[in-house]
């Protein structure tokens, strides 16, 4: 006979096994039984509306209102934009390799992406695309350029390009190679001791990409570092703690995640010995700086291993689990919340409108009148506050962008002239002779090619007294530099002349001056 304990055991076991069939059978029951009444619904709706009803489209309608009702990162994605994403993170797609614009109806070629196909044939800014196997492209849109010029890695394409330098046709028989997508936009020296890099996102190659650039910094001298994080919407996690990881030593936590569901309660540790773990560090941001960006800030902030320059982040502090659906769509499903080292969660208060919850990120007053913030400390007993994204210890606000400006990038002015005084050699020196330092310090937009870039206006018809062209001369010429900076020496070109007039760069600058002293406890 069995003992009486045992069963005892045996019942309560057994009473586990019953209630959990019970339960999710219930459970299936219920969501059985919506399940069909979506149907019944949309049945009828494709049945008797009164207008013909696209029933594809019906259901990704209703998934889209479903996601209404949760938080404002939870999304569904169709399968055409769920592999748009897939291709942006992933850092890489198979085509030319080139970036363009299209100015009065012609493709114009902005640069060839280096290590491409179209930069090892020769490709160069200016070269304008007339025919892709042999159909016309002047009129040709957009989307219709991407798709013929992208395909599969070693199929060919061909291409005629006008270059208005030797006023000939080329045509080249390209093979379409893996082009990679670069997370670091720039990276240079901007004196002989502060290296720059700009990171754009967190994909997959980021972490390769940024140990190349401070590798590369280290040997031309850098003993400071400023990262530009501003309008990095973030990406990849592990990219995230990986970043984090190159400039903390030890096992410091570097952010942890908590949600209803336990699997999805984690935390990350530095564990990687890297150079960089001492280097002082600027980091900027601005209202675009989100996720993975904030994790990045967050950490090093409570760790006091960097200053934070700039404006209160995004504050996009939930965590997205995908998941794949079986027509190639997917789910992006909140799971879980970001909190930094010091335990601030990052993200910001929502509510249901999210066109309200995007507009708050982006308003400065709204983010610093803020009420019943929390106070946290640093590892140096800094205070620091959790009031939805990462506050910087240096704030920083942008200059407001005159009308004239605005007007002129509206009407993409900048470029298109830029690429008009490169056609004529309106430039009067030889750019191709000049580092990119002695670019940044010695080129001038002097007083003739001003001159040239005001007849431009007018040509175009871009009705802007000539009042305020001269009143907005410094920054309109600073703008012109960076074009052609990019013309020569690509988005280092571009970056490294827009300094002069970044306050934000100028700040952190100064940052390094005071940095011990705002590292200390307040």
């Amino acid at each position: 006979m069995l003992n009486p304990k045992y069963i005892k055991i045996y019942y309560f076991l057994i009473g586990l096994l019953v209630g959990y069939v019970i339960f999710h059978y219930m459970s299936e029951r219920s969501l059985s039984v919506e399940s069909k009444k979506f149907r019944e619904i949309i049945q009828l709706t494709d049945k008797y509306y009164l207008e013909k009803t696209d029933k594809k489209q019906l259901f990704e309608n209703a998934i889209n209102g479903m996601f209404e009702e949760l938080d404002p990162h939870s999304t569904y994605l169709s399968k055409d934009y769920q592999q748009q994403a897939d291709t942006d993170l992933k850092g890489k797609f198979e085509g030319i390799g080139i970036e363009f614009q299209i100015i009065n109806d012609t493709i114009n070629v902005v640069f060839a992406i280096i290590g491409g196909p179209s930069d090892k044939l020769g490709i160069i800014p200016g070269d304008r695309i007339i025919s892709i196997n042999n159909n016309n492209a002047v009129k040709m849109k957009s989307e219709k350029i991407i798709k013929m010029l992208r395909g599969k890695k070693g199929t060919e394409v061909t291409v005629k390009i006008y270059r208005p330098s030797t006023k000939k046709n080329l045509l080249f028989n390209i093979v379409r190679d893996q082009i990679p997508l670069y997370s670091v936009d720039a990276h240079f020296m901007i004196d002989n001791h502060v290296g720059y890099i700009s990171l754009s996102k967190f994909s997959e190659s980021t972490t390769n990409e940024v140990v190349s650039a401070l590798e590369e910094l280290l040997k031309s001298g850098m003993n400071k570092l400023i990262l530009d994080l501003r309008n990095n919407p973030g990406g990849y996690l592990n990219q995230a703690f990986q970043i984090s990881d190159l400039f903390l030593d030890e096992d410091k936590l570097i952010v942890s995640t908590k949600g209803r569901v336990k699997e999805f309660n984690e935390e990350y540790h530095a564990s990687v010995d890297s150079p960089f773990e001492k280097i002082p560090i600027v980091i900027l941001v601005n209202h675009g700086s989100a996720s993975a960006s904030e994790i990045v800030s967050g950490a090093l902030q409570d760790w006091d291993r960097a200053l934070i320059v700039g404006q209160t982040t995004f504050g996009k502090g939930l965590v997205q689990r995908p998941f794949i659906l079986e027509d190639g769509s997917a789910i992006r499903l909140t799971v879980s919340k970001y909190y930094t080292p010091s335990g601030r969660a990052i993200q910001r208060s929502y509510n249901k409108n999210k066109d309200e919850y995007y507009r708050a990120a982006y308003d400065s007053l709204k983010i610093n009148e803020l009420q019943n913030q929390n106070k946290f400390k640093t590892s140096n007993g800094r205070i620091v506050l959790e009031n939805g994204g990462i506050t910087p210890d240096v704030k920083v606000e942008p200059k407001e962008i005159s009308d004239t400006f605005t007007e002129l990038l509206v009407k993409n002015a900048f470029y298109e002239f830029v690429r008009y005084a490169m056609d004529k050699k309106l430039l009067s020196v030889d750019i191709h002779k000049l580092t990119l330092r002695k670019f940044k310090n010695d080129f001038v937009v002097d007083d003739l090619l001003y001159a040239n870039f005001l007849k431009f206006i007018d040509s175009k018809k871009i009705k802007i007294s000539k009042d305020s062209l001269l009143k907005e001369r410094k920054l309109i010429s600073l703008r012109l530099k960076a074009y052609i900076g990019r013309e020569f020496f690509n988005n280092n070109g571009w970056y490294y002349a827009m300094i002069d007039g970044d306050d934000f760069i100028k700040s952190a600058l100064n940052s390094f001056s005071n940095y011990d002293n705002l590292m200390k406890k307040k």
